[in-house]
């Protein structure tokens, strides 16, 4: 293990790169004609999340409005993103970007705490430092696409789902007859399903964005149902799996 001090050098060291890279990024990015006037999909999205704010569904140029046609005429996640920065600072894309561009560092600092959590410091630095390298992320949190909120909520889902691991883990540890145990169990068991909730929440938010990720978040769950089944019982396991179930499908069925 690496003294702790290095690692903090080198975690801050590459966060500040991240920072700066966007930045300058930003600067360069706002004098693109694209900037202000999406183009294709981003357009597309754009209207969707301007309509909403302005009750203007009138599709622009005198296009068909595929409103007309289907109720979400794609994943509406993301236009409800952008919808939210309209509603606070106004008609603005590049309040969207900067947005993107703190979720993509964010993205980066939820990947260092989940390998942490893993495999240790220097993996986690690592690993940070590839996705910091990795230069499509800048370029998809410069326009309007909803990759960047994916990610970052894919990230966060894996983490919190760790947590719930770790603390499920950690809570078979401490069980035990005193008092200060049995209390102790009892706030990692509270920890437990708040962490569920959360992570229901997270991946309803994903299904509602960019679906096509969420095989892979089905794989995850089920292996941490294995663990837990191992660790806990088959019980356990099933109630925190219908937790997890309930939670994602009452935050997808009123969309």
């Amino acid at each position: 293990m690496p003294h702790r001090k290095l690692v903090v050098i080198g975690f801050v060291l590459i966060l500040a790169v991240n920072i700066w890279m966007r930045v300058d990024y930003f600067r360069e990015v706002k004098q693109r004609p694209d900037f202000n006037y999406p183009q294709q999909d981003a357009e597309f999205k754009e209207f969707w999340a301007r309509a909403i704010v302005t009750g203007d569904w009138a599709a622009p140029g005198g296009r068909r409005n595929p409103f007309d046609l289907w109720p979400y005429p794609n994943y509406p996640a993301y236009p409800w993103f952008i919808a939210t920065h309209y509603f606070i600072f106004g008609i603005a894309p590049a309040f969207v970007r900067i947005t993107q561009f703190i979720m993509g560092v964010c993205t980066v600092c939820v990947l260092f705490l989940f390998a942490y959590r893993l495999w240790g410091a220097i993996t986690a630095l690592a690993a940070m430092a590839l996705l910091s390298a990795y230069w499509i992320f800048p370029f998809f949190e410069s326009v309007l696409d909803q990759a960047i909120l994916a990610n970052f909520l894919a990230t966060l889902l894996m983490l919190v789902l760790l947590e719930w691991l770790r603390t499920l883990s950690g809570q078979q540890c401490v069980a035990g007859k005193n008092d200060t145990r049995a209390r102790t169990s009892a706030i990692q068991s509270n920890i437990l399903w708040i962490l569920l909730v959360i992570a229901g929440i997270l991946a309803a938010s994903i299904f509602s964005n960019r679906p096509e990720i969420f095989p892979f978040i089905l794989l995850a769950s089920c292996w941490l149902f294995m663990v837990a089944v191992v660790t806990r019982g088959i019980c356990h396991a099933l109630l925190a799996g219908i937790i997890l179930i309930a939670t994602t499908f009452a935050v997808i069925i009123p969309i």
